[in-house]
């Protein structure tokens, strides 16, 4: 009889679990989850604000319509060694990974002059603000890029958007590129298409 019971329990146990836990599907919706990540790759794209689309190389943007998107596509993984049905491994909705990984340094550039005081290939930081920065907590709405830098805690978010302050002296195409140096020593070096951009 006991045998029974212990049968019956075990062959009940995960319907039991759905149900206390609100789960639809226990194993396909319920976990575990990967709870942290790391950046396996970065990309840059510019993007025009009113339509989220890639401006063509002949298209002519004011400096308030456009934006460039760095976007990460990410390793995820466990902090924790699932302990079987514990309350760590099992959940109905998905955590939000950390990154595990911090910036340790990051430069914009052009491939053409932006101001007098801006050749091409020095770094425009003073230029832009950082914003949008998804993938770490609640960060600040929208840096500059000098300020986010000289925080303590300079996450590897997983996408962030940068905004340029001004625009060029001289109404031209300009070929962006971001330089990302993590803390560990990885770097990626993105670029977008060429826009030209006016005031």
């Amino acid at each position: 009889m006991k045998r029974f019971y212990f049968t019956t329990v075990l062959l009940l146990l995960p319907l039991l679990l759905t149900v206390l836990s609100g789960c639809e599907d226990l194993f396909t919706k319920c976990g575990p989850f990967p709870d942290r990540y790391r950046i396996r790759d970065y990309t840059l794209t510019a993007l025009r604000v009113s339509s989220h689309s890639v401006p063509g190389p002949a298209d002519t943007l004011r400096i308030g319509e456009v934006r460039w998107v760095v976007s990460g596509t990410l390793d995820l993984f466990f902090s924790y060694r699932s302990g079987g049905l514990g309350t760590e491994a099992w959940a109905c909705s998905p955590v939000d990974p950390t990154p595990t990984e911090q910036i340790s340094s990051l430069e914009i550039t052009s491939d053409e002059a932006y101001t007098a005081r801006h050749p091409a290939g020095v770094s425009l930081n003073d230029l832009f603000r950082i914003t949008h920065l998804e993938g770490a907590g609640s960060p600040p709405d929208t840096l500059s890029v000098p300020d986010f830098l000289n925080r303590p805690d300079r996450p590897a978010f997983r996408t962030f958007t940068l905004l340029p302050r001004q625009a060029p002296d001289r109404p031209g195409p300009h070929r962006i590129s971001v330089k990302i140096r993590l803390a560990n020593g990885r770097e990626f070096l993105l670029g977008a298409g060429r826009v030209v951009i006016k005031d």
